[in-house]
């Protein structure tokens, strides 16, 4: 999945080709999925003559705003755009490789207008064809009109998003006192778009393993000195990938990044230091770590109490419809395995093929034909209950 040095190389290169520059002609692909809170014809119909007058990022969300043929004379209108898992933004003629995990191999030599999987092209004025292709459909395209560009935070998409590590890094005091405020796996809460907003798979494991912290750790129990040491991770990592345009081959080699892909070639996987690389599930998210330098300290009795009040906490939050226990474990459940099954296809370095989607659809089927079948009773207390009716009989005709 492309995280925040990766859109910030998207951001430039639509910067690059795109400022200044008006939208001569749009084509659009309907989709309710991709398109949100707008139609594609009515996306199609904003941006046709409209001319990008600025290009900027936050989090994982680029957003350009856009001089509209009809402007209007008391409010901005941006167009937003989120790559999603395997999203890219497609200049035609240039090499759009844009992140480690991309599946769709692009040759400029050979290329096909429009690409495949594409959710709209347009053409610039000065001849330039761009495309955005999505072949899971996780990204998404939006429309926003508002004031003035300060409200932008205040509606989604941005509303709620925690600091930008590359445009705000907060100072360590007042990172360490964000971090000791919940109580959860230190990765889980780096992941938190709402905590830290860009942050992605790769981007915690590197932290985790330039703090030499392990990821699973508890943020209640990190030290002072464990504190100060992952936000100078944190600053660093997002620092030189944005420097380095996300071009991951740059990357420094003492990075674990270069070597975090391997584990669905099952083979032994040795840090840049030589160390032996192994995997674990936390928050969801299949996470690389290095035993011999990230040790998981155990937590006390109380910091465990304390660390499932407040997960408990922050799923009431998340979802003020929960009122019942029972019910906030299931949807606690329900997002794990959705969780889950994205990191499994982000970690993996294979092309989905169509059997492989296939067995994957399937067991999906049966594991919600299982969770459906443990909420029903037993068939013998049914039997056994004075109110159960008797088996009806189907009617012939």
């Amino acid at each position: 999945m492309p995280e925040l040095p990766e859109v910030e190389r998207t951001r430039r290169k639509l910067e690059g080709v795109a400022l200044q520059q008006t939208v001569a002609s749009i084509t659009t692909i309907e989709d309710t999925i991709v398109y949100q809170g707008v139609t594609h014809t009515a996306f199609a119909d904003a941006m046709r003559g409209a001319a990008f007058a600025a290009c900027h990022r936050y989090g994982k969300w680029m957003y350009s705003e856009m001089r509209l043929a009809s402007p209007s004379a008391t409010h901005r209108t941006y167009f937003f755009l989120h790559l999603g898992m395997t999203g890219s933004l497609r200049i035609k003629g240039l090499d759009n490789t844009e992140y480690r995990s991309a599946k769709i191999k692009y040759d400029p030599e050979s290329e096909v207008w429009p690409p495949k999987y594409a959710r709209f092209d347009l053409t610039l004025d000065d001849g330039t064809q761009m495309a955005f292709c999505d072949p899971r459909r996780l990204g998404r395209v939006m429309l926003v009109t508002v004031a003035s560009e300060e409200d932008l935070f205040q509606v989604a998409p941005l509303a709620g998003l925690g600091f930008d590590p590359a445009l705000r890094m907060p100072p360590a005091d007042e990172f360490a006192t964000a971090v000791r405020a919940r109580k959860t796996a230190i990765k889980a809460l780096l992941l938190d778009q709402a905590f830290a907003a860009g942050v992605g798979n790769w981007i915690a494991d590197e932290v985790c393993y330039q703090a030499r912290v392990h990821p699973a750790r508890r943020t209640n129990t990190l030290s002072d000195a464990e504190l100060a040491a992952l936000h100078a991770a944190l600053d660093m990592v997002i620092r030189e990938a944005c420097l380095l345009n996300g071009e991951y081959d740059s990357y420094p080699a003492g990075w674990l990044f270069h070597v975090r892909w391997g584990k669905a070639a099952h083979k032994k996987i040795l840090s840049p230091d030589g160390d032996p690389v192994e995997f674990v599930t936390v928050g969801g998210r299949t996470s690389a770590f290095v035993p011999k330098l990230q040790k998981l300290r155990p937590a006390t009795p109380d910091q465990d109490a304390a660390a499932a009040d407040d997960e408990n906490a922050m799923a009431i939050d998340e979802d003020n419809v929960l009122k019942t226990p029972g019910r906030r474990r299931r949807q606690q459940h329900a997002a794990q395995e959705a969780e889950s099954e994205l990191s499994s296809l982000e970690d993996s370095d294979e092309e989905e093929t169509p059997s492989t989607r296939r067995r994957r659809q399937r067991q999906q089927r049966i594991d919600q034909l299982r969770r459906d079948g443990a909420k029903r009773k037993d068939p013998a207390e049914r039997s056994e209950s004075p109110s159960a009716s008797p088996p009806r009989k189907r009617s012939r005709t």
